[in-house]
């Protein structure tokens, strides 16, 4: 069995026949652009009626760079005596991302143990086995943001968000409690940091889970990347590459100077880790298959 047929055979059994997936994706991110039409309300509510308070909120012009900012920024970092005055959690940033993680979570230990070791068995070889399952992980991974993504514009576009990359200063100040440095990146650099770099990030962040799980049992492997996830979001460094993930601290918005380029090239870097460490580390393992 050629890779191109193992592959399909991943995709076949375990993304395109389990729709439910991204559908879960997708109104959840659903979820998150009703509670944004609600905050935003809330911020500039002008103390009249809720018809005259929807009329001005229309007239404001909140962008769809606010809305995916709202999704994706996270939260700013805070210091120790913020922490523990008002502790915040970044939680509809997080959400999506760990959905993500527990999707992607049984699959390859589950097929490891059923079918694969017959698939294994045909390919004799069990790199081939385990590089489609890192393709059919970060396939995954795209496919569940891509339908929470496009919910995000289509209910954008319905309510009639301005479709592009402004951003209100009050809003923000509002939602993360600070001020925006009034530079401004090109359409495609907002892009990257509001809706690339969370996907690429979630997906180093699976492919590391999937070979931890070969280390140790799933769930905990799976807690261990949460953690990994809370960390980053309470620590602003490189290392915690969840930082790249957080579009209000992108280099693209300007109050910090976390860079896409070097978000994509640490995300990479970790990903290739993953991959090549599963690789070995399942050529070492005694799964009952005579292979090279």
């Amino acid at each position: 069995m050629r890779f191109f047929r193992l592959v399909k055979y991943d995709l076949v059994r375990n993304l395109l026949a389990r729709p439910g997936r991204q559908t879960a994706m997708a109104l959840l991110f659903c979820v998150f652009y009703f509670a944004f039409l609600l905050d935003s309300l809330h911020v500039f509510w002008a103390g009249a009626t809720l018809a005259e308070n929807v009329e001005t909120f229309r007239q404001l012009g909140i962008s769809l760079g606010d809305g995916l900012l709202y999704e994706t920024g996270g939260m700013l970092p805070l210091t120790w005596e913020e922490l523990t005055d008002n502790f915040v959690f970044p939680v509809r940033w997080l959400l999506p991302h760990i959905l993500a993680l527990y999707i992607t979570l049984g699959y390859p230990g589950e097929d490891l143990g059923r079918g694969g070791i017959q698939v294994m068995t045909r390919t004799r070889s069990k790199r081939m086995w385990w590089l489609s399952k890192c393709l059919w992980n970060i396939l995954t991974v795209i496919s569940c943001f891509a339908a929470g993504l496009a919910a995000w514009f289509l209910l954008s576009l319905a309510t009639g968000r301005v479709m592009d990359f402004s951003f209100n200063e009050k809003f923000f100040e509002m939602i993360f409690g600070g001020e925006l440095s009034g530079r401004t990146a090109s359409a495609w650099s907002y892009a990257m940091a509001l809706c690339v770099l969370p996907v690429v990030v979630c997906a180093a962040c699976s492919l590391m889970q999937m070979t931890l799980a070969l280390f140790i049992r799933p769930v905990f492997a799976y807690m261990a990347l949460c953690v990994y996830y809370i960390a980053g979001a309470y620590y602003a460094n490189p290392l915690f590459i969840s930082n790249y993930a957080m579009s209000a601290r992108s280099a693209a918005v300007g109050l910090y100077n976390f860079r896409a380029g070097t978000g994509l090239l640490l995300c990479l870097v970790f990903s290739l880790t993953a991959v090549v460490t599963g690789a070995v580390r399942l050529e070492k393992m005694d799964i009952g298959v005579n292979m090279r």
